[in-house]
């Protein structure tokens, strides 16, 4: 049982680092911006990623300590900037 929490847990940290990667590129892509099917794609990826947070959010309310919750909320605030820069 404590194996199994364990794995969740790195696949719920490698999904972070993921969507840290995605907002990475995405604020760094600015030649993207001028490119209209390009832009609609960097759109549904920066949505999937806030729904992926959301899910991380709801599983670390019930499954982490509260650090790691601090984490997540800095990167809710820089996502939201990156976002925000992007559009």
């Amino acid at each position: 049982m404590v194996q199994a929490q364990r794995a969740r847990d790195q696949q719920i940290l490698d999904l972070v680092m993921a969507m840290e990667n995605t907002y990475s590129f995405v604020v760094s892509a600015d030649e993207l911006k001028s490119h209209p099917v390009l832009q609609d794609i960097m759109e549904r990826i920066l949505k999937q990623t806030i729904e992926s947070g959301y899910f991380i959010q709801e599983y670390t309310q019930r499954n982490f300590g509260g650090t790691f919750q601090v984490s997540l909320n800095e990167m809710a605030v820089n996502s939201r900037s990156s976002r925000e820069s992007y559009c």
